[in-house]
């Protein structure tokens, strides 16, 4: 067993004055989080995955949160960063028929927690470490997501992700950014 603590998520955020700020622990056993915490005090919301059912606490109430199941590269809502990768714009410049659907910046681990909820339909990121996506990874799982590296392997150790509101849509998206 093993506790993941995210030292620095929302730091950006948090000094660009914006409210997402977090707090991320995940537990690991056998190389899997089995249980997922995301705590967003600005907010005043939680967000946490237990018994393969995920959660969100907001003014004292526990509410089972659910993806949406949407497919359509017309209708969706997809956050992007590219951290490091920006530089060059290869993955944006493949994203680009999907431009008028993509928010150019996340808001770190608050937008898995909104792709959860069933707010949005795809997140995109690169150049994550384990602290910044373990702890989500059981909370998108739970929701009824797919979350998985852009070479479609284990997300739990970080680096290139994609986190999705079904297979289909995942798939589609994990084409273009090849």
């Amino acid at each position: 067993n093993c506790w993941i603590i995210d030292p620095i998520d929302g730091t950006k955020a948090f000094v660009a004055g914006l409210p997402t700020w977090s707090n991320l622990v995940g537990l690991m056993y056998k190389k899997k989080t089995i249980l997922g915490m995301a705590n967003f005090p600005e907010l005043k919301k939680t967000y946490f995955s237990y018994n393969n059912i995920s959660y969100v606490v907001e003014k004292n109430k526990k509410k089972k949160i659910k993806i949406k199941n949407t497919n359509n590269l017309k209708k969706i809502k997809i956050f992007c960063n590219f951290h490091k990768q920006n530089k060059n714009l290869k993955y944006s410049k493949k994203l680009k028929k999907l431009y008028k659907n993509i928010n150019k910046i996340t808001l770190d681990a608050l937008s898995y927690c909104l792709l959860s909820e069933g707010k949005i339909d795809a997140v995109i990121e690169s150049d994550l470490k384990i602290y910044d996506v373990a702890a989500i990874v059981p909370i998108v799982e739970n929701a009824g997501g797919l979350i998985t590296t852009w070479n479609n392997k284990n997300p739990e150790k970080g680096g290139n992700i994609i986190a999705t509101s079904n297979k289909k849509l995942h798939y589609k998206l994990l084409k273009i950014l090849r």
